[in-house]
């Protein structure tokens, strides 16, 4: 079954960045290459989060959120 899908499943030649691939090789290669160049490109635009106010929780509400659960809490009595 495995043999059946393959042969579905074949690539004859793929084009890639203007450039055509017809070695099963090469076409690993020419695809793993364009995702790596995809993944590692530097873009032109970041978000800019330095200037992003933020409220910020109390000393008191942070040691609140630390404590473990109560029983009342955990089953709604």
């Amino acid at each position: 079954m495995a043999s059946a899908h393959r042969r579905n499943n074949f690539m004859e030649r793929i084009k890639i960045n203007g450039e055509w691939f017809l070695e099963e090789q090469e076409i690993r290669e020419g695809i793993a290459n364009a995702f790596k160049e995809l993944l590692s490109e530097d873009t032109e635009w970041k978000a800019d989060i330095g200037s992003l106010q933020f409220d910020q929780i109390s000393q008191e509400e942070a040691e609140i959120l630390e404590r473990p659960f109560t029983e009342e809490e955990i089953h709604g009595l």
